[in-house]
């Protein structure tokens, strides 16, 4: 019920999405990267798009039964990964998230509307107006956080054995 309110009228956030990869993919497979002294370079990329109709970060593949949101990821393998798109129709919102239904074919659209990565780290910086606060919640694992006015999140990647996440608001 919620989703089809969602769906008839889609809001388009406003904010800045700004992730943290490492350098190269030399480091991705180079298990010794939590070596204590060692410095690892890392880039900062910043989304072309300054609307969004949907942003997921997530380490697992399926958010339930069927619903493959994450294909490339795999149990327990510790890479973050981020779903992201931008529509004004909730029809074809409602058409990428069917895909996520079929395999996680949503990823595979060959459109460019549907952007998916691994990532180290992600900030979203908001851009919206005080005016409606409820466009400035973000859901983390089922819990709503309210976010003030030009206030910003960032989730990343804890060091390998902790298995945890960092998310400050």
């Amino acid at each position: 019920m919620v989703a089809a309110e969602l769906l008839a009228d889609p809001h388009r956030y406003k904010a800045r999405l700004t992730f943290t990869r490492p350098l190269s993919d030399e480091y991705k497979a180079d298990e010794s990267r939590e070596t204590p002294g060692r410095v690892v370079p890392f880039e900062e990329s910043v989304v072309e798009r300054t609307f969004h109709a949907y942003i997921l970060c997530t380490l697992v593949s399926n958010l339930e039964k069927g619903f493959r949101i994450s294909p490339a990821s795999k149990p327990l393998d510790g890479r973050m990964r981020v779903v992201h798109f931008d529509s004004t129709d909730g029809k074809e919102i409602m058409e990428i998230m069917q895909q996520a239904y079929d395999g996680g074919k949503h990823v595979q659209r060959g459109d460019g509307v549907v952007g998916y990565e691994e990532v180290e780290a992600m900030q979203i910086d908001f851009c919206e107006e005080k005016e409606d606060g409820r466009w400035l919640r973000v859901c983390i694992d089922g819990l709503i956080v309210r976010v003030d006015e030009g206030g910003w999140m960032k989730v990343k990647k804890g060091k390998k054995g902790s298995e945890v996440l960092d998310i400050v608001l």
